[in-house]
């Protein structure tokens, strides 16, 4: 379901008010979801909410971290992420990198895929030669574009045999890269870098609900997808490493936000919130200190991506009022309850690119002049707002944000922006489309590397730019910081390309992101890391019991 909403003139004092009295009424009436009697079948069955379908289930398709999590549950890489945050060897047991980290040498253990067949290294070429044909939408693409030549067979400007990977035999693949990629390990621990088996290809993995329609090679495997309600993944007994895997079974429900909230505290979920959910607003004040309720910094960020080719957004000084005029400090204090920080880049600040904020935040007067230079340069009025909106995928905090963004608008530069609510699939579809005037939505990093974040950017037909926007210096400049060996100079030149890119505004950062969550204390062992990444393929429940514990909110 799509819902509109268009402006109402209210002040921002009568706007945090509504707020709060929105939440007060969530959280007082029925929710037309039922509580899910999720029972689990042994004390080894762990229960969490995802909230709706993913959008995928294939690791050369994933975009969201809801769709991440999943896929790694289902498959898994040359590496896997462990506890520290670090690469380690997963599908591959032995890796050789040669001394000027161009040639990498991956050495595959004896694996199986879920259907008993053996994981071979072409199941590793088949995936990424499937990602880079033109022809083949993945998000990710860009990813493998580490690897020689696969860049250019994504662009259609050689064949895919030119990719620069070697089957040397069964068990054995070795990959050549274009640059020196520090961070190339980490890369191999991604979906884009799965392999897939060649023979489920068949099948289309959008509408799966039947374990023997997918061929995993992860921790767990696909026992149930009833779309719009529950998704079960049951432990994978062929795969590799199944000994460290304690749980039996994950079963995925999908209810709104304030029912997740319940279903917590009656000990029907075991985890709560980040990065899969958002834990309600009002009910942050309800988690005394020293609580469940824990944070974590994430290496992502909340912009606003704008359509350059659109007829008022095209203008660069349109785009910079529009970014400086907003008060984040009001958003992350009032809406996200200081649990988030200002952005004034794309780049989160703990990577080091900004020594100093790009821009001043909120600042009204300078928006003011901005905005009027801009329309008199392209001969429009305010009224020619009214016809633009802002789309942002649907969930309270989402709304909240969205509304205050447009009446931040409205105040400052007195226009008049629809903002719109859908649902997942719809955003993306939207996105990958480019049917939009301004869209909210987020990044969060695949690595530890600033130009993860950057690199979003750099053309304008890449899937995951969605914007229009592409720039030849900007171009120039990345391609110069990854063939930069000096760590020191390949940072200075990263801080250029982000300085370039807020200039220009294609996108509009609104701040980053800090994880808040909540599990309870039998749950051990789960990861969570920076990058968002939620991996339980080493918790365990201790002790659970069926009622509800002295564990306090």
């Amino acid at each position: 379901m799509n819902v509109i909403y268009h402006l109402k003139s209210y002040s921002m004092k009568f706007l945090m008010t509504a707020i709060l009295t929105t939440f007060l009424l969530l959280s007082g009436c029925s929710s037309n979801d039922s509580l899910k009697n999720i029972q689990p079948n042994n004390k080894t069955s762990l229960r969490i909410n995802i909230g709706e379908d993913p959008s995928t289930l294939d690791p050369r398709k994933s975009r969201s971290l809801c769709d991440r999590t999943i896929v790694n549950m289902l498959f898994e890489g040359l590496t896997r992420i462990n506890k520290e945050e670090k690469a380690e060897p997963a599908l591959a047991q032995v890796i050789e990198v040669s001394s000027d980290m161009m040639v990498y040498t991956f050495y595959l253990r004896n694996a199986k895929w879920s259907n008993g067949e053996t994981i071979k290294a072409s199941d590793f070429l088949y995936s990424w030669k499937k990602i880079l044909d033109p022809k083949f939408f993945s998000p990710n693409a860009f990813q493998l574009y580490s690897i020689k030549n696969a860049k250019s067979i994504k662009q259609g400007d050689l064949p895919l045999n030119e990719l620069g990977v070697e089957i040397l035999d069964e068990q054995t693949i070795r990959v050549y890269l274009e640059n020196p990629t520090p961070y190339f390990l980490e890369l191999t621990a991604f979906p884009a870098f799965f392999p897939y088996c060649e023979s489920a290809d068949k099948y289309n993995v959008e509408k799966l609900d039947k374990e023997e329609t997918i061929v995993c090679c992860g921790p767990f495997k696909l026992k149930k997808w009833k779309h719009s309600d529950e998704l079960v993944v049951v432990k994978n007994e062929t795969y590799w490493d199944s000994a460290s895997v304690k749980l039996s079974e994950i079963v995925m429900c999908m209810v709104k936000e304030d029912t997740e909230l319940r279903m917590f505290e009656k000990q029907e979920l075991d985890w709560l919130g980040s990065p899969l959910s958002n834990i309600p607003v009002d009910s942050l004040n309800s988690f005394h200190e020293g609580s469940m309720l824990k944070s974590k910094p994430m290496l992502g960020t909340y912009f606003l991506r704008l359509n350059t080719v659109n007829k008022v957004l095209k203008n660069t000084k349109i785009r910079q009022a529009l970014a400086i005029s907003i008060d984040r400090k009001s958003i992350v204090d009032h809406i996200l309850q200081g649990n988030q920080s200002p952005a004034t880049g794309l780049v989160p600040t703990s990577m080091g690119l900004q020594n100093t904020p790009y821009f001043q935040d909120h600042d009204v007067e300078e928006a003011k002049v901005l905005f009027k230079k801009g329309l008199l340069e392209e001969g429009i009025a305010v009224n020619d707002f009214q016809d633009i909106s802002m789309i942002f995928p649907s969930g309270e905090k989402n709304y909240l944000i969205a509304q205050a963004l447009q009446q931040q608008w409205f105040e400052s530069l007195g226009i008049h922006i629809t903002i719109r609510s859908v649902e997942k699939k719809v955003y993306f579809d939207m996105l990958s489309k480019q049917n939009f005037d301004i869209a909210a939505g987020s990044w969060v990093a695949d690595f530890n590397d600033p130009i993860n974040f950057l690199e979003v950017f750099k053309y304008r037909n890449a899937s995951t730019n969605n914007t229009f926007w592409e720039d030849k210096q900007y171009i120039h400049k990345l391609e110069e910081s990854s063939a930069q060996a000096d760590p020191d100079e390949r940072k200075f030149i990263l801080a250029h390309c982000e300085d370039l890119l807020i200039k220009q505004m294609p996108i509009i950062p609104v701040f980053h992101y800090n994880m808040l969550f909540a599990s309870h204390s039998y749950l051990k062992d789960m990861m969570l890391s920076s990058l968002g990444n939620l991996d339980f393929k080493w918790a365990y429940l201790d002790n659970r019991t069926d009622t509800v514990t002295e564990d306090k909110l």
